[in-house]
């Protein structure tokens, strides 16, 4: 169009109006339509003088219009529909090798082709998902319940009190896997743990082993995750539930939180291996003219690393477990052999009180205590209580 007047504006072919182009072009066109026109010898001679002078005297023909080009820009961006590309496992490349995956590239397109795959779901689809995983949910609830009545205590379910504390702890427990779970900390393991201690503590070994079990499947179920993951978790919340044991020293928490530690990092190790993640193909040099290659050693740091981070998440939860265990026994109102310990200390100001002013009644309480303790360790009974 005319300088500042847009709104005259006419399509073109860009090449028929560039410059060097025009340049090239004018003097062989206006040779021959000079010998087209004149028959004189002298009118190749004029024809170069001609456009001699018309290409030194062009006019500029094409001026970058910035407002223009981004309204256009837009305006053909928001043109482009949405594009759905399949993909076909091995086959189809979700992100290019050697290049860390954040949150400023891969993670939006992630994200928002997510979102477009939950929008263009029917609400038969959303109610159909919806109805097959609360039948999951209660089943697993059916399972664990059959066998805490007829098999474990079923005191436990028909005492309100103790069954509230049971699904709180199982409820707060998922919601914290569910906000530890987003990238880069992928924690989850962290709370699973702490519920499977804590189980283990008011409720015993047998219950937190299938409870904990079971929320390990709805958690990965729930995060999208696959049977990897599953193992993993279970591997935690089981070590954890196995090691625990007596409570008798401050340290005992820390030690099982380190044993199960090395045991989730061999174990995630170990399934990452069998699931094939140590044959992926990866790009030994970032030249793009080299061919993919299968190198073990490159991938073997990355999963071990990974294993390495699970494992302290897991002696973590041991160390938080170490912390939270007064309050734990406060609330659930349960007696650990620490603090029964502690309550049987001869320090104790009822125990010196006792002491002082019947020393021999102390005396023939402590030898009772003694053989009452023996007697009830021979027999595989509490010898504390």
């Amino acid at each position: 169009f005319p300088a500042n007047l847009p709104e005259d504006k006419v399509f073109v072919d860009v090449p028929k109006v560039r410059h060097a182009e025009i340049v090239a072009e004018l003097p062989q066109k206006v040779a021959e339509r000079f010998q087209q026109v004149f028959n004189s010898p002298d009118a190749v001679i004029i024809a170069r003088m001609v456009s001699k002078y018309l290409v030194a005297n062009l006019p500029v023909t094409l001026t970058y219009q910035q407002n223009l080009s981004e309204e256009a820009r837009a305006k053909a961006e928001s043109s482009v529909e949405d594009a759905i590309v399949s993909y076909y496992p091995t086959v189809s490349k979700l992100a290019q090798a050697g290049q860390p995956i954040t949150r400023a590239n891969q993670l939006p397109l992630l994200r928002a082709e997510y979102d477009a795959w939950v929008q263009q779901l029917s609400w038969g689809e959303t109610l159909l998902r919806l109805i097959a995983f609360l039948g999951m949910l209660a089943a697993l609830y059916l399972l664990c319940g059959l066998y805490i009545y007829f098999q474990y205590d079923r005191r436990l379910l028909t005492d309100p009190t103790q069954l509230i504390r049971l699904l709180g702890l199982v409820v707060v427990s998922c919601v914290l896997c569910r906000y530890a779970s987003p990238d880069p900390i992928r924690a989850e393991v962290v709370p699973l743990v702490l519920c499977a201690l804590t189980m283990t503590i008011t409720f015993g070994r047998q219950v937190a082993l299938l409870v904990s079990t079971c929320v390990a499947l709805c958690i990965t179920l729930g995060l999208g995750q696959d049977i990897g993951e599953f193992v993993t978790l279970c591997s935690g919340t089981c070590a954890a539930t196995l090691l625990l044991g007596r409570i008798r020293t401050r340290t005992k928490l820390i030690y099982v939180g380190l044993a199960a530690g090395a045991i989730v990092t061999l174990t995630h190790l170990g399934v990452d291996i069998v699931l094939g993640k140590l044959d992926a193909t990866v790009i030994v040099s970032v030249d793009s003219l080299s061919q993919p290659q299968h190198d073990w050693k490159t991938l073997l740091p990355i999963l071990a690393s990974e294993s390495l981070r699970l494992g302290g998440f897991t002696l973590l939860a041991g160390a938080l477990m170490y912390a939270l265990l007064p309050f734990a026994e406060r609330l659930f109102h349960v007696q650990t052999d620490l603090s029964l310990l502690e309550l049987g200390d001869a320090s104790h100001p009822l125990l010196r009180q006792l002491a002082q002013r019947a020393p021999g009644t102390y005396n023939h309480s402590i030898n009772v205590a003694a053989i009452a303790e023996a007697a009830a360790d021979s027999i595989g009974a509490h010898g504390l209580l």
